[in-house]
């Protein structure tokens, strides 16, 4: 029944949105079914959400999907589709962080869990988004935020396509944070290595470039970039440690 149950919503999230539809499509109705569900007594294989995600054994399941979903810079770029790739960077980390599993369900994320690392998804993702391939190709975060800037002042909402992209940026950072302590615990210092060299190597360190492109690096007060290039720490970060 789960692996059934599997299949048929596999295949509704893996159908384009119609044009002429004038109501919620069925993808993110299925996206936001399992966003609803995951965190619901996850010590039950029973559970709807890891039944869909595939976490009860079905090869054919939401999960593979919602990674061919957003392996297309279109789909997490496009104003139609911004936000279904949003949800899906958010149940990517929903996955990450899920604990108190029945030894099956475990079995199966862990799979999970090494197959994205097989295919390099937090680095791919993290420079597909983050990085750039030349100085004169700004990176996905460079020209969402710019165009916040440029368009928005300090008390106007982002346009809604550039915030589901900024959402979609956050969650895969979250997810990536895990990814980090769990390759740490495990003792894979090549991938923990690999990870930290994607976000931090010089030239051009991808997480201190983003930290600078985020809308609130760019206030006109220019305070976050002062703070980020500013050899000596500031007094309340060593107050706080």
């Amino acid at each position: 029944c789960g692996i059934r149950l599997s299949r048929s919503f596999s295949r509704g999230l893996s159908e384009p949105p119609r044009e002429d539809s004038s109501t919620c499509h069925l993808r993110d109705v299925i996206l936001d079914m399992i966003l609803n569900n995951i965190g619901l007594h996850t010590e039950s294989s029973l559970n709807l959400s890891l039944m869909m995600l595939g976490l009860n054994g079905s090869k054919q399941n939401c999960l593979n999907v919602i990674l061919d979903l957003i392996n297309s810079s279109h789909f997490i770029l496009s104003q139609k589709t911004s936000s279904s790739a949003s949800k899906c960077f958010e149940i990517v980390f929903r996955v990450c962080e899920l604990t108190s599993l029945s030894p099956p369900v475990q079995s199966q994320r862990e799979l999970f869990l090494e197959k994205i690392r097989k295919i390099g998804f937090w680095e791919a993702q993290i420079f597909r988004l983050l990085g750039t391939s030349g100085p004169l190709s700004p990176s996905i975060l460079h020209e969402v935020s710019l165009s916040y800037h440029s368009e928005h002042d300090s008390e106007s909402l982002a346009p809604r396509r550039g915030n589901n992209v900024l959402h979609s940026i956050s969650w895969l950072l979250k997810g990536a944070a895990i990814e980090l302590r769990a390759l740490a615990e495990l003792n894979r210092p090549s991938q923990f290595i690999s990870l930290v060299d994607t976000l931090l190597s010089p030239p051009l360190p991808l997480l201190q470039n983003a930290l600078l492109d985020l809308p609130l690096g760019q206030s006109r007060c220019g305070a976050v970039g002062q703070i980020i290039h500013n050899d000596i720490p500031s007094k309340d970060i060593v107050d706080a440690s």
